[in-house]
């Protein structure tokens, strides 16, 4: 592992000096707050990403020279059919049949690549369905979700 965080803090290096040679910002966006995510939030770190509130996607200011990084929290993906509210307890409660996922009506579009950290089975929306994200780069699924 720290060889791996050394390559990419090398990598850090080379992007604050020669740029990404991406056209647009390179967001990428990271879903959970368990250990999945932590870990994933490590690399991002050693990245030397500059992180972001989802509030403030779409970037209307950015450098070539930046890696931008957003976590979101289960607030911010889902909302209650009914009210557009969130409610942690009855979300994990009810799932789907509440609640929708509103990740590609908001986010997806304004991210260059997703790192999934969160828990999934069918109980509950998906983040996100074929045919959402078409302007992802890459999606990484790092859970571990062994029952589904």
């Amino acid at each position: 592992m720290d060889t791996a965080l050394q390559v990419i803090r090398q990598l850090a290096l080379e992007i604050a000096d020669k740029g990404t040679n991406y056209p647009q910002p390179l967001v990428i966006g990271l879903t959970g707050g368990g250990a999945v995510s932590a870990g994933a939030k490590t690399v991002l770190d050693a990245l030397n990403v500059t992180w972001i509130n989802p509030s403030e996607l779409p970037l209307k200011r950015y450098s070539t020279t930046t890696v931008y990084a957003t976590q979101f929290d289960t607030s911010d993906i889902y909302t209650h059919k009914a009210d557009g509210k969130f409610d942690e307890k009855d979300y994990f409660e009810k799932g789907k049949e509440c609640y929708d996922s509103v990740f590609a009506f908001r986010y997806a579009d304004h991210l260059t690549c997703l790192i999934n950290g969160i828990y999934w089975e069918p109980k509950y929306p998906r983040l996100l369905s074929k045919g959402e994200g078409q302007k992802l780069v890459a999606i990484a699924d790092i859970t571990c979700d062994i029952e589904v």
